[in-house]
């Protein structure tokens, strides 16, 4: 597929909502040793967001390809090099700190987080791998497998298909006592039935339909849609601090604002590439976070205790507020440098390697 520039913004500010929700979890536990600053809906609606864009990009990815074995494999195969490797890197990292700190992690357990397969961990009661930012791969891995299956199908049909499993799968396997459960290595695929699988739904139907219907109902100029998704996000999470107190929050507030916020991001897309502006700076280095955003994702954790550990040796004063949106800004530049001298080249030598003996055979997305 192009590019598509506000996409890459998006994640951007996905990851970046990830990485100030756990830079005030950070605070509370590390700096000031107390709870009073953590709030963990903004983090939350950045996966979502995440999940949104990877059903759209990937879709259109699959729906480009013709129906063919081979297709299907390298399909699986590219998916596997650009998430696997950065992430088996920052688990092993992760691991490392940990033994370290007197800390050996469960062998099953590592073996399991490595190869994307959900458990339970017994120290926390929730599905997490070894790695805890891993879990929502495991929701990314499972889509792509679907996704590589559907190929295998005519392009009329893929859609249909793609939604028909992911619904039935939430029909069939959706058991909020899945947590209960001691035995969870059999039943892991029961955590994956949650409410997270309807995101990747939204970003399909917006590749779906997008062509045809959203470029004529928005008209927001691109350059103002960033600034414009950061307002309503902001916005948004402010009305839902009021109506969580009151215990109004749904789901359906999470899946409409996404949705809005792709469709203006896609749209702004398709609009600016029709009157081909030159990008200011500001927005090009928000592309280029959003290049890095996995790399951010992944390893931000890692920037975090350490200027903590920085700040608490030091005993220097710094309001909670002033250091998230700090780390905010320094986890983005690590997340462009790991991006440019680690991730982009390990994924295309990777590529060279393993994914290109069998050539896409593309086909316009209608």
């Amino acid at each position: 597929m192009n590019k598509l520039n506000n996409l890459q913004i998006l994640r951007a500010i996905a990851a970046s909502s990830v990485v100030f929700t756990h830079a005030f979890m950070t605070y509370s536990e590390k700096i000031q040793q107390t709870e009073s600053y953590y709030y963990n809906h903004g983090g939350d609606l950045g996966v979502k967001l995440f999940f949104c864009i990877s059903g759209f990009i990937i879709y259109r990815s699959a729906m480009q390809l013709e129906t063919a074995k081979n297709q299907a494999y390298y399909f699986l195969i590219r998916r596997l090099i650009r998430i696997a490797p950065i992430y088996w890197i920052a688990t092993l990292v992760y691991v490392y700190k940990d033994i370290l700190l007197g800390m050996f992690p469960n062998g099953q357990e590592l073996l399991f987080s490595l190869f994307f397969l959900p458990f339970i961990r017994d120290d926390l009661g929730l599905m997490r791998p070894v790695l805890g930012l891993g879990w929502s791969l495991n929701y990314e891995m499972f889509f792509y497998v679907v996704l590589s299956i559907s190929i295998f199908i005519t392009t009329q049909r893929r859609f249909t298909f793609i939604l028909g499993v992911l619904l039935i799968f939430l029909i069939l396997f959706h058991d909020g006592s899945a947590y209960e459960r001691r035995d969870i290595y059999e039943y892991g695929y029961q955590l994956l039935a949650t409410n997270y699988l309807y995101y990747f739904i939204v970003g399909m139907a917006v590749g779906k339909f997008g062509n045809s219907l959203l470029r004529y109902v928005y008209s927001f100029s691109g350059s103002l849609i960033p600034l414009l998704i950061v307002f309503e996000i902001g916005l948004y999470l402010t009305i839902l601090s009021v109506f969580e107190s009151f215990r109004l929050y749904s789901e359906i507030l999470d899946l409409i604002l996404c949705t809005v916020i792709l469709c203006q991001s896609y749209v702004a897309d398709v609009t600016q590439k029709a009157d081909r502006k030159p990008y200011s700076r500001i927005k090009s280095s928000l592309i280029l976070a959003g290049d890095g955003s996995y790399s951010t994702y992944l390893f931000h954790w890692l920037l975090l205790g350490i200027t903590a550990r920085i700040i608490t040796f030091f005993d220097i004063t710094i309001a909670p507020l002033t250091y998230a949106v700090n780390m905010v800004v320094l986890c983005n530049i690590m997340g462009i440098l790991m991006y440019t001298y680690i991730e982009k080249p390990l994924t295309a030598s990777l590529n060279t390697r393993y994914a290109k003996k069998v050539k896409y055979k593309y086909q316009p997305v209608k």
